[in-house]
């Protein structure tokens, strides 16, 4: 998984969706849209913290520490418009989500 391509985390997704859905969870997920000028700073830092933790995964990688590096990875997505707009399409394909 790469930061270029974190359409890579959709299977990952379907997957604990489907863990919710087995134990009778309907889970809701709420994309609230693109990036706001009164956000600013916190998008900065959340942009920053992401980055160091694609560091650390990149570090842990390394060093032979897989779960910790993919713990770092699945941190330090940015779930961008175009991701959410993704999983919408593959959740309403398959059947598996109701979209309002």
């Amino acid at each position: 998984m790469t930061k270029s391509d974190p359409s890579a985390f959709i299977p990952i997704i379907l997957s604990q969706i489907e863990s919710l859905l087995i134990h009778r969870i309907k889970p809701i997920m709420v994309f609230d849209g693109g990036k706001l000028l009164s956000k600013e700073v916190e998008e900065t830092s959340r942009e920053t913290n992401r980055a160091l933790k694609h560091a650390k995964a990149l570090e842990l990688l390394q060093v032979g520490d897989s779960e910790g590096a993919y713990r770092k990875y699945a941190e330090s997505v940015d779930v961008s418009p175009d991701l959410a707009f993704l999983l919408m399409k593959v959740l309403i394909f398959k059947r598996k989500y109701e979209y309002n």
